[in-house]
């Protein structure tokens, strides 16, 4: 894939990992403020944005949680829309770009973003 003309790494950095860590997406949690971990490496042609963090995990199929409108009535107050993951998979695949659950478990989820570079 070729990368949106204008694009570069530190764009999509600020754009999708932005929008991720803000509290209103449902997406990182930070339990009783336990520490988010933000990554980014090159792997061949691709920049890779890891996102982490120490919550309870989003269950056995979390493809499910890219469906918008989907959420994980886990029991807790927290609420959300449903939207966070489908746009934020929508946004990265505009840029040839991919976000995915890359594991999860009730110690915390990893998500892993990529963007082909230009």
């Amino acid at each position: 894939m070729r990368a949106a003309a204008g694009f570069n790494a530190q764009t999509a950095s600020v754009m999708v990992g932005d929008w991720l860590l803000k509290p209103h997406s449902g997406i990182i949690e930070d339990p009783d403020g336990s520490a988010v971990s933000l990554g980014c490496a090159r792997h061949r042609q691709w920049a890779q944005i890891r996102v982490s963090d120490h919550g309870p995990g989003i269950g056995g199929d979390p493809e499910r949680l890219f469906r918008r409108f989907a959420r994980d009535d886990d029991g807790t107050a927290h609420q959300g829309y449903g939207l966070g993951l489908a746009l934020a998979r929508d946004v990265a695949n505009r840029y040839g770009g991919s976000v995915a659950v890359e594991s999860s478990s009730p110690s915390g989820t990893t998500m892993l973003l990529s963007f082909p570079l230009a």
